[in-house]
């Protein structure tokens, strides 16, 4: 998965294989704390919620709601089905041409390199249609912030295929789309492979270790790890253009501050940050931007220049100081 700010698309393949890791078992989320005790909230309250997006009340100009939240989760809905039919088509193919390996094998250390020399078939039709699934869930981003923002696409225009995306971001989305589909086809010829060794002696145990073998493939798509793959990557691609619909300089000078949100945070670390006001300039530095773990639906909105209805910036900024919380935003 890519860390979800721009310019920092180069760290994101760096990390990508240690994140990967962490996603494949991610942690539970942590027990609710008790309920705060109204009388020790402090004056400026980052939790204060003004309308159904779980945030601050936005301005005039943004009151074309965005439900950025539920989108990332639509978004994620179609990325699960398409990963789940791609891999499994070919999941399927690779486990049939082991188990043709093993059937008809002359000895143990021949089928033994025959089994293990078989892979996931070429991925370019599957690659295709995630990378096409991440222009649309671009495009759909964008249309939903320019609506919210109250702006025309103007020069912030982005086109319904990658070929035609700014560089920078389509070298991103295809970079991070790829790498996931990567680590997914290199999951399941691991687990494959394991179960093969695992149980495989000899020729006349054939019968148990096709079974051993099937049930490990069978059992990778009873996880969630796609799922939280999906939501991960869409989560990634919207905060991402988000990002950088705010760093462009017509925007930018445009924002006075900006606020932190999340109707349904799974996290503490989430928790602790939604509805936090803080400055642009911490903006530019952050760590703390979403998404910060996996399945993060958190994102960033923005409050305009002049508007009556802003709120103050929250006392503290957008900060995490305790370690169990840091811990938590394996992302960030």
């Amino acid at each position: 998965t890519e860390r979800a700010h721009a310019g920092a698309g180069s760290e994101q393949v760096v990390h990508a294989e240690a994140d990967h890791d962490r996603m494949m078992n991610p942690p539970a989320p942590p027990t609710q704390n008790p309920p705060e005790n109204p009388a020790e909230k402090k004056t400026v309250q980052a939790h204060e919620c003004d309308h159904e997006c779980g945030s601050i009340r936005l301005s005039d100009s943004q009151r074309k709601e965005f439900p950025v939240s539920a989108f990332i989760q639509d978004s994620a809905d179609s990325l699960t089905k398409i990963m789940r039919a791609g891999l499994r088509s070919r999941a399927d193919a690779m486990l049939d041409d082991q188990i043709a390996a093993i059937r008809y094998g002359s000895d143990v250390s021949a089928i033994r390199k025959a089994v293990l020399s078989i892979g996931m078939p070429e991925a370019k039709d599957y690659g295709t249609e995630i990378v096409q699934w991440a222009g649309d869930t671009a495009q759909g981003a964008l249309d939903g912030t320019l609506a919210e923002w109250g702006k025309k696409r103007r020069g912030f225009k982005f086109a319904d295929s990658t070929k035609t995306l700014p560089k920078e971001i389509r070298e991103r989305l295809v970079a991070g789309a790829l790498l996931s589909a990567g680590f997914q086809d290199s999951d399941l010829e691991k687990a494959v492979w394991f179960s093969f060794n695992e149980a495989f002696l000899a020729l006349d145990d054939a019968d148990a270790t096709i079974a051993t073998m099937t049930k490990s493939v069978d059992r990778y798509f009873e996880k969630t790890v796609i799922e939280v793959s999906a939501v991960t990557q869409s989560s990634n691609i919207v905060n991402n253009v988000r990002d950088d619909f705010f760093r462009s300089d017509e925007i930018f000078s445009e924002v006075e501050s900006f606020v932190f949100m999340n109707p349904a945070p799974i996290t503490e670390v989430c928790k602790s940050l939604v509805g936090t006001v803080f400055s642009k300039q911490e903006y530019e530095a952050s760590r703390w931007l979403p998404p910060l773990h996996y399945s993060c639906k958190s994102y960033i909105a923005a409050q305009t220049l002049g508007d009556k209805t802003n709120k103050p910036l929250t006392s503290g900024g957008l900060s995490v100081t305790d370690p169990r919380l840091v811990k938590q935003a394996n992302l960030s």
